[in-house]
């Protein structure tokens, strides 16, 4: 492995401190099956379970056949909703995508075509990592997956956007 330090943005240096410990793979629970067209409804407390990054979530976990698509849906009125779905690799829950916005609000909306037939685990929880409170989930079919078409350098290709096209 390698470790680079380096300032967020521009060129300021300064002195700065590095420790790297080791941390045992936690334990990811699957938590309940999420079933296409079915709604879960949970909390996040003091007893739910925490990630890597000590934020408390929500597992659920998906059984899904190579180019399954879904939608899925967080919604909560006490907290910032945020998705994320992965995969347990060499003990550790690797994150495939997530999303925390749904394009005008505080839930969440994230579309997820699965690469191969897979178990994957969901997790329900909140940008704000020590949040409480209740929440609905809901995984629908996916939209139709947009057309993908190769282009050459300096073609122009003309088109139009309509409710029937695709989404990505």
């Amino acid at each position: 492995y390698s470790l680079r330090v380096r300032p967020l943005t521009g060129v300021e240096g300064g002195e700065f401190r590095l420790l790297v410990v080791e941390q045992a793979a936690r334990d990811y629970p699957k938590g309940p099956s999420l079933v296409v067209g079915e709604t879960q409804t949970g909390s996040l407390n003091g007893q739910s379970p925490l990630d890597d990054d000590e934020a408390r979530y929500a597992p659920y976990s998906w059984t899904a056949q190579a180019g399954e698509r879904v939608a899925l849906r967080l919604s909560s009125e006490d907290f910032d909703a945020l998705l994320s779905l992965g995969q347990i690799t060499n003990g550790r829950y690797v994150e495939l995508d997530s999303n925390d916005d749904d394009g005008g609000g505080l839930d969440s909306h994230l579309i997820f075509t699965a690469p191969t037939a897979s178990t994957y685990y969901i997790k329900a929880l909140s940008t704000d990592p020590r949040a409480e409170g209740g929440f609905e989930l809901i995984m629908e079919q996916g939209p139709k997956a947009a057309e993908v078409r190769n282009l050459a350098f300096d073609e122009t290709v003309d088109g139009s956007l309509s409710d029937s096209t695709g989404l990505g």
